[in-house]
């Protein structure tokens, strides 16, 4: 991926950055900035003259999808409530208390995950995986981020029948941005163990599982900010603080998630999450394709090409999968 420089045309203090995190501190906040990321100064240049330019009009920051600041998802989920036979802080110690043997668990099992990766010529020997280099034009060596991104999936060995999974599966493809490195991870949660518990709705504690185990990967890692990408967009909406309310005091995942991101937040990681076309659906319905493709461009953040998002959501899609 060539690198970017952004172009401010309305903020703080206008002008071309040849960093985000320098751009970002002119429109962060700021009401109706314009600004655009591009691959060449010349259309950089142009688009700060108020000209057009090959690669798309401006944008304003306000688009539809599920971005936030970490300043704000931090003051939005400390105000998230539980709400089922009485009304709790999410930051309640009823709440946390109830959860304290559960996040053992979980980190447990993360800390297990974490010291065995999969190895990426495995990976890539991967039948499903060869065809997605293949479709795509991308691999392993392909991508170049000056940002710490994790594509992650999850879910459960019976798609679309929560109740009857046997296992919960969750799969993250991370990226150290300082190192220029690929890790890859898999993990597999059993019915029947003490992780009964996950399996009322096991396709989202999935997704829930693989976004956090992303946020541990970059804190293992002494990482202090991370983009994760991901086809359901459930995480995104609990971590922007979308979702005001848990109806259920037994929804402990959700509860562990928020609280977890939380302590994240206030240890001042930045944690981006972005939206990205399933690799399923967007290759095999082109309607769905075009419209997860203006989602995906929309959001105004440092990001992959759409081409290598596929290829990596597809990969973190294949380590989730029951069946490898």
């Amino acid at each position: 991926m060539a690198k970017k420089v952004y172009a401010v045309r309305v903020g703080r203090k206008p002008g071309i950055y040849h960093t985000w995190d320098e751009a970002k501190a002119q429109v962060d906040g700021f009401k109706g900035p314009v600004f655009k990321g591009f691959t060449s100064m010349a259309e950089a240049e142009a688009f700060m003259k108020g000209g057009s330019v090959s690669s798309g009009a401006a944008k304003s920051a306000t688009v539809k999808n599920d971005i936030v600041t970490a300043a704000d998802a931090f003051q939005n989920l400390q105000k998230v409530t539980v709400e089922d036979g009485g009304k709790y802080n999410i930051l309640d110690s009823q709440i946390k208390e109830q959860c304290i043997d559960k996040v053992a668990l979980i980190t447990k099992a993360f800390k297990n995950a974490f010291a065995s990766p999969v190895f990426i010529d495995d990976i890539s020997a991967n039948e499903d995986v060869k065809t997605l280099m293949s479709r795509y034009g991308c691999d392993f060596n392909s991508v170049s981020s000056d940002v710490n991104i994790a594509f992650v999936d999850g879910g459960g060995d019976k798609v679309g029948a929560n109740f009857e999974s046997t296992r919960i599966l969750f799969g993250v493809v991370f990226y150290n941005a300082e190192e220029s490195k690929f890790s890859l991870y898999r993990y597999a949660l059993e019915r029947g163990t003490d992780f009964d518990w996950l399996f009322r709705a096991s396709n989202v504690a999935g997704e829930e599982l693989a976004a956090l185990f992303a946020m541990y990967i970059a804190a293992r890692l002494g990482l202090k900010q991370i983009h994760i990408y991901q086809d359901n967009n459930l995480p995104a909406k609990y971590f922007s603080g979308a979702f005001k309310k848990i109806h259920k005091m037994d929804d402990y995942m959700l509860q562990i998630f928020i609280n977890a991101s939380l302590q994240y937040l206030k240890q001042g990681m930045e944690i981006n999450f972005l939206y990205v076309p399933s690799e399923h659906a967007a290759y095999k319905d082109k309607s769905k394709a075009t419209k997860g493709k203006a989602v995906y461009e929309s959001q105004n953040i440092p990001k992959v090409s759409l081409e290598m998002a596929e290829f990596l959501n597809g990969v973190s899609d294949r380590l989730a999968d029951y069946k490898n």
